[in-house]
């Protein structure tokens, strides 16, 4: 069986951290499922900017997973600078995704 590769798009200005356990409850569901979550920061952040917010949600991400008895599903947290439209469709490019959401709009 091969996994299902699910992008989720995460602002860091709208979404909370509700919004990241909404994104461990659906990778529960399936544990085929690999996550990449994907945070887009404005043209004027840093790299290092870009990489800390990076490593600060694969953090919160990887709890979430783990009070959840799923430690071992498979997510990757991708920090991109630029339009957030384009920055989600090139990731779910590179990485051949099967669905991609917003997930905003999926907490609610």
């Amino acid at each position: 069986m091969s996994s299902s590769q699910i992008v989720l798009g995460y602002d860091v200005r709208r979404s909370s951290i509700s919004s990241l356990a909404r994104a461990a409850d659906l990778a529960c569901r399936d544990r085929g499922h690999v996550l990449h979550l994907v945070v887009v920061l404005d043209a004027h952040e840093s790299y290092r900017d870009a990489e800390r917010i990076r490593q600060e949600l694969a953090a919160v991400l990887r709890d979430a997973l783990r009070t959840r008895d799923a430690a071992d599903v498979e997510f990757y947290v991708h920090a991109r600078i630029g339009d957030p439209a384009e920055q989600l469709d090139a990731v779910a490019e590179e990485i051949e995704a099967d669905v991609v959401m917003d997930l905003a709009s999926v907490a609610r």
